[in-house]
């Protein structure tokens, strides 16, 4: 036993201590100090926490101890950290770092399911058993409508995007994506009709063999697609060839446009056309935009065309020209049908063998 105990144990007996040193007595003073309890201790001055952690359960705290009743308004700074089994409760705004409160009534709520609550307690109907991890709800004090969800960037004032409802209406709600620079929409979605509008630009469709789909529509019984997957049109340049020899090309005299598997050609040679020397056999026109479908037969289809001089032509026993575009290519076969309809025969190409100021015109349609 140390001599310091020894002391204290001593004057503990109400022996006379007058023989101990006064640095003896010191000591027992503190060993004794050390062992008493003490209940609700007062303390003056500043406590310093730094670089401690304080570990408070409840109720251990009486606030009637502390600043008369409140925490005053001093700091634990530092890299101080307290930990509570109880909950931290304040009347006043909480300031950090992070977050500044300024509010006045609940804004947000983090639930036992660990969902985020904004301007809510109970979350949004039906979506609470989801997994939905923010339920937003907009103010109530605006006049016309309710706007629960804004984002903006940082680098301009005006929202990208913004969810509306307008308050005359139970079902007028609106989604709009806008430009950052103006606030002008760029697409909207509304509740009220279900259409969505794009303001400025176009519905791209990012993906190959992709589309619109009309599947909700009635169908026909022989229907093998009701998604429209493709839109073209453009310029192609028709090139006049003979069987046996003899080419001429017209640079972009062709116009089309394709929907879906189905093109429309035409055709026009306008402003008195020429067509080159040397051709011989039967005549064939290619370099259509797009190969046709292979079938068993001929597919596709010509209008009566227009042309002139007539003579360059038809003869007075023929009745007009047949358009017949090839099976699996992109050649059409040029044919002339005589009167009475029953037959055709190739059209030659002599009748058009250095041919000049020649007009023609013809629509053809086919599919791929």
């Amino acid at each position: 036993m140390s001599k310091a105990r020894i002391i204290a144990d001593y004057a503990g007996t109400g022996a006379d201590t007058d023989l101990a040193t006064q640095d003896e007595l010191d000591a027992v003073s503190t060993v004794a100090n050390a062992a008493a309890p003490k209940a609700n201790p007062d303390f003056t001055g500043t406590v310093d926490l730094t670089g401690t952690t304080v570990s408070l359960d409840d109720d251990e705290i009486s606030l009637d101890k502390v600043n008369g009743g409140t925490l005053g308004t001093g700091t634990i700074g530092g890299s101080s950290v307290v930990n509570t089994s109880g909950a931290i409760t304040t009347t006043g705004a909480f300031t950090s770092v992070g977050i500044d409160d300024n509010a006045d009534a609940t804004a947000i709520t983090i639930n036992a399911n660990e969902q985020v609550l904004i301007k809510q307690t109970a979350g949004v109907t039906g979506y609470t058993g989801y997994g939905a991890g923010l339920h937003v709800q907009g103010d109530t004090t605006s006049s016309s409508y309710a706007v629960p969800f804004v984002i903006k960037s940082a680098d301009h004032d005006k929202a990208i995007i913004d969810v509306w409802e307008a308050r005359d209406s139970d079902n007028n709600a609106e989604f709009h994506v806008r430009n950052p620079d103006d606030g002008a929409n760029r697409f909207v979605v509304t509740t009220s009709n279900g259409n969505a509008t794009i303001n400025t630009g176009n519905l791209v469709i990012g993906t190959s063999g992709k589309g619109i789909d009309f599947s909700a529509t009635s169908d026909a019984t022989g229907k093998t697609s009701e998604l429209l997957d493709d839109y073209e049109e453009g310029t192609w340049s028709p090139r006049w060839y003979g069987a046996g020899d003899g080419t001429t090309t017209f640079t972009d005299k062709g116009r089309y446009t394709k929907i879906g598997n189905m093109v429309y050609c035409e055709l026009d040679l306008a402003n008195g056309s020429s067509f080159n020397s040397g051709y011989s056999g039967a005549l064939f026109i290619d370099g259509l935009p797009f190969t046709g479908g292979t079938t068993t037969s001929h597919i596709g289809v010509g209008s009566q065309p227009y042309f002139y001089p007539a003579s360059n032509w038809l003869a007075s026993n023929e009745a007009g020209l047949v358009f017949m575009k090839q099976s699996g290519t992109d050649v059409i076969t040029v044919r002339v049908a005589d009167v009475a309809g029953d037959t055709d025969t190739s059209f030659m190409t002599s009748r058009i063998n250095g041919a000049t100021g020649v007009y023609f015109g013809v629509t053809f349609s086919y599919f791929t």
